[in-house]
Formats: C-alpha cells, structure tokens, sequence
C-alpha cells in the first residue's frame, strides 16, 4: 500500500491485513527406535516378565560416564573396585558368582575385570537387559568357559595378583551355566 508522507505533519495510516492460513508439510514420523528393539527381541522378552530392562530414555536419563555408572541401582548388579582403578561389576549373589555379557548378539570376554567401560561407551548403548543366570533367554544361557573371571579373588602375595579361585583359573568358579547374563545392545545394532 503505497502512502504519502510529509516532512513536517506526522501522519496516520491504518493497513488492513488479509487473514491468511499456513500450511505445513506432513510430518513423518519413522519408529527405527521402536523397529530396532523389537528386532532383537528386546520387547517380547521384556513383555515376559524375566529379567531387568533399560530401555533409550532410561540411559538418557541416567547419564552416565562408564558402563558401570550406568548400571547403578540395578538389580542383582553389584559394582566393585578393581586392582587397577577401573571398576567392574558382579552378580549380587556373592562374590564367587560371574558376570557374562553379550554385545549386539556376540558373547564379550573381558581379559580383565572393568574392561566393559572401554569396549563400550554409554552414549553408544540403545537398551540393556540384565538376567540372573536361570532366567536367560535360551539363546544366551550358555557362556563358552572363560580363561577370565570378571570376579576376581586376590591373594595378598604380591597385591592385586589374581590367585588360583579366582579369574576362571584352575579350582576357580567359572561355571558358564550359572554366570549372571548383561546384553547390551548399542544404536548402531538398533538402527539409530
């Protein structure tokens, strides 16, 4: 609207506005997220009822810095420090028990307790399920024997040397069958 304006008089202009409405493009919405878990199995084993569950909002939440961090607080986990300053965790059942984890589908050995924090970072886990050694899905129960323990026992003979009982040595506990199982799935395996 074209208007006349003078040097000297102020001027009033009233502008009408025509109402006109936006329009947005659709948005699409795609579940990777929701596609990836189901996938794995995630969903159906968690709608059964065994095992402990962290799902992508849980670990977002959580925050954490290492592997164990992440797991504080969960069931039947319990964090213990290592000779060398890398923490490690262990079945709450007692110090004998071990831990097993499985990666995208592939069992993890540790070569030495708290190696888990390194080999995967928290930022690249989508979901974790925890499952004492009788509630296992069938196709992660059994465990190849492990040359290492995640539960070590150290003798007092040259601090923070493993002795024989412990680190799946010869007279230690490594029975594969009873180890408590961590699957860990990350977002690459997930689709994310």
């Amino acid at each position: 609207m074209a208007v006349d304006l003078a040097v000297r008089e102020p001027r009033q202009v009233t502008v009408p506005l025509e109402v006109r409405t936006a329009v947005l493009h659709a948005v699409i919405v795609t579940a990777t997220l929701n596609a990836g878990l189901e996938r794995v199995g995630y969903d159906a084993r968690k709608r059964a009822g065994f095992g402990h569950y962290l799902g992508p909002d849980d670990i977002e939440r959580r925050n954490a810095y290492d592997f164990v961090d992440l797991m504080a607080g969960m069931p039947g986990v319990v964090r213990r420090p290592g000779p060398y300053g890398e923490d490690y965790l262990t079945s709450a059942r007692g110090a004998g028990s071990c831990v097993r984890y499985i990666v995208d589908g592939v069992g993890y050995q540790e070569m030495s307790p708290g190696d888990i924090n390194t080999f995967v970072r928290p930022g690249e886990i989508g979901a974790v399920e925890v499952y004492q050694s009788n509630d296992a899905p069938a196709q992660y129960a059994y465990s190849p024997p492990a040359m290492v323990n995640s539960t070590p026992t150290f003798g007092r003979v040259g601090a923070g040397i493993p002795r024989a009982g412990g680190m799946g040595m010869p007279g230690g506990r490594s029975s594969a069958m009873g180890c408590m199982k961590i699957l860990i799935w990350t977002k690459t395996r997930l689709g994310l």
